[in-house]
């Protein structure tokens, strides 16, 4: 992963843990999300702001991969980081790092979709704006 182009903390909490008393999968989907909603802002965007201003849907993920490297439990702090690697037409791949003391818990990726409607009202992919690229570079 190349330099984090955003940077959060977590507190993994108890409803985040499974009957082992370690992060339950899922969760993990849930804080790369959190934490590209939290890039997004960070950038002054939003999914609302980008309806507002670019008359999207959303940015819909349409891959999500991740590698467990070790357990998380009640009450670690994550620190969790992303960057955009890769730009394509109509989706970008944000990468994720999730570590606790510097330690890998999680890494993984989302690919994103730049959604919007086609003139029958369909959801249809349509180009990333050059001035969204710009915004989260």
């Amino acid at each position: 992963m190349s330099e984090p182009g955003f940077q959060c903390r977590f507190t993994i909490e108890w409803g985040d843990c499974d009957e082992a008393g370690i992060v339950y999968y899922p969760r993990y989907l849930d804080l790369f999300d959190r934490t590209f909603q939290g890039f997004l802002r960070s950038r002054g965007l939003s999914q609302r702001v980008l309806r507002a201003r670019f008359g999207i849907v959303g940015t819909a993920i349409v891959e999500a991969h991740a590698e467990f490297r070790g357990p998380a439990t009640y009450d670690d702090e994550l620190v969790a980081m992303a960057s955009i690697t890769a730009w394509h037409d109509r989706r970008f791949r944000i990468d994720y790092r999730l570590v606790r003391a510097d330690k890998p818990i999680v890494t993984g990726y989302e690919d994103r979709a730049w959604v919007g409607r086609d003139p029958a009202g369909r959801l249809a992919g349509q180009p990333i704006p050059e001035a969204f690229r710009t915004a989260m570079e």
